[in-house]
């Protein structure tokens, strides 16, 4: 599929912090919406808890 691994950056894990905290528990969920925010990525996902990170900047492609 051509795919790329994209690790966690230690800026990633840095600012991670500063995520919106909302009900979505799962923290690798949260670190792929911090990392499409950070740079301002499309997130493609049907997952409608991504819904309220799109106040943060988050960009979803669905």
């Amino acid at each position: 599929m051509g795919l790329t691994i994209l690790p966690v950056e230690s800026e990633d894990a840095a600012t991670y912090h500063t995520l919106l905290k909302t009900p979505h528990k799962d923290p690798f969920d949260r670190m792929i919406v911090w990392q499409s925010i950070r740079r301002q990525w499309p997130l493609i996902s049907c997952d409608g808890g991504f819904d309220v990170y799109q106040a943060q900047g988050l960009i979803l492609a669905r």
